[in-house]
């Protein structure tokens, strides 16, 4: 979802003259590789180079505060759940928000291998993420 968003929004960034296509990619990339959500981190990103560490906190306020608040009242009411119909609301809930990555990420045999072998890495065996994020990297570099 993050990186949807991160290349959703490059033709804005690049339309108000905030930054140009190269220097928005380059950051773009970088913080895909950076642990955490991607759109926060560009944002925070454009708003430290466009106005100092003010204009980066800023950005995070704007963008990443209001969800993260969220996140936190719906952890707490989510252990006063347990046991109840909202488990099963809860599941569904994540079903839906993984299926766009689905559709925009696996396109060819090699990378639904991929996916398919990660899938049971993680449930079969319960390995350990690493491993399956190690495992899946040399399964795209011969599978795709």
């Amino acid at each position: 979802m993050a990186l949807s968003w991160v290349l959703s929004n490059k033709r804005r960034v690049v339309r108000c003259r905030w930054l140009d296509e190269p220097t928005y990619a380059d950051r773009a990339a970088l913080c895909q590789f950076l642990p955490g959500p991607a759109s926060s981190q560009v944002g925070f990103s454009i708003g430290l180079m466009r106005a100092g560490y003010l204009g980066g906190l800023a950005a995070w306020a704007g963008f990443t505060l209001p969800s993260a608040l969220l996140l936190v009242l719906f952890a707490y009411g989510a252990t006063q759940w347990q046991g109840s119909p909202w488990v099963g609301i809860l599941h569904g809930l994540k079903l839906v928000a993984y299926a766009p990555l689905w559709t925009s990420a696996v396109n060819t045999r090699g990378d639904f291998g991929v996916v398919l072998v990660g899938f049971v890495l993680l449930t079969a065996w319960r390995a350990p993420p690493f491993l399956i994020v190690i495992l899946s990297a040399l399964g795209g570099m011969v599978l795709v």
